[in-house]
């Protein structure tokens, strides 16, 4: 019967120091794996700040970008108004030259009438 106790006592305590090793390889696997995580989460919060300072430079650049179309837009603007302005200004001196000619042609043919009127009324009256 000792030998029996005996051999299940070494049965135990090779039992023992087998899942005392276990229990040191899962701890060292979880440590591994607490390390592999700590630095994936280290390189994801690299990541993460490098897409929000690309993202604060695009938005930045894109802002920059609008504010040019804007400056643009309103040059165009500004050219395209003194452009029109300028063609008005050469249209309403077209026309009142226009105007002017036709007040003097209209004059001169009162003035023609009234010689002809005069002309006919002299001949008229002889």
């Amino acid at each position: 019967r000792d030998a029996e106790i005996s051999r299940l006592r070494k049965e135990l305590l090779l039992e023992r120091k087998e899942t005392e090793k276990k229990l040191i390889e899962v701890e060292d696997n979880l440590q591994q794996k607490i390390a592999d995580l700590e630095q994936n989460l280290k390189s994801a919060r690299m990541d993460l700040q490098q897409d929000r300072e690309r993202s604060l430079r695009t938005q930045q650049e894109l802002e920059h970008a609008m504010s040019e179309m804007r400056n643009l837009h309103a040059d165009e603007l500004t050219r395209v108004h003194s452009k029109h302005a300028e063609e008005q200004d050469r249209l309403q001196a077209d026309l009142d030259k226009a105007k002017a000619d036709l007040r003097e042609e209209r004059e001169e043919s009162e003035r023609m009438c009234c010689s002809v009127d005069d002309a006919w009324r002299s001949r008229l009256a002889d």
